[in-house]
């Protein structure tokens, strides 16, 4: 589990998981931790959270870069909404520019993007880059 802490707002956090499947999800929630967490956020959150299940696009997560230890973290991650016409046009651009990223660019250690499951016209990106 990644939790990153809004620059804009202290109050804002995101968190990204990534599970096997849905069974592991599930098997976590029943986790002591996981549930008092989960107290914890009933009365000390604002509005409930939002959830988004990401679906894998091409090309395919890369683990295959790590930060250095002594790498200050800059990782951007964001969730975006179009035209779902343009949706096949969109994922190409999207592949073509994520493969030239990791290839070209030396201070990428991520670039991934997803499709999020029951909305056709929104995609979220994470990035996590060098400084």
């Amino acid at each position: 589990m990644k939790v990153f802490i809004s620059k804009a707002d202290a109050n804002v956090f995101f968190v990204y998981e990534r599970w096997a499947d849905k069974a592991a999800i599930e098997s976590h929630d029943k986790e002591p931790h996981t549930q008092k967490l989960m107290q914890i956020g009933q009365t000390a959150l604002a509005t409930a959270p939002d959830f988004y299940f990401l679906g894998d696009t091409n090309p395919l997560p890369d683990r295959s870069k790590s930060a250095n230890a002594d790498d200050e973290l800059f990782i951007i991650f964001f969730i975006f909404k179009f035209d779902p016409t343009y949706r096949n046009q969109i994922l190409a651009q999207f592949e073509d520019h994520i493969t030239n990223t990791r290839k070209e660019e030396e201070g990428n250690i991520l670039v991934d993007l997803y499709t999020v499951d029951g909305q056709e016209d929104t995609l979220a990106v994470y990035e996590h880059w060098r400084k």
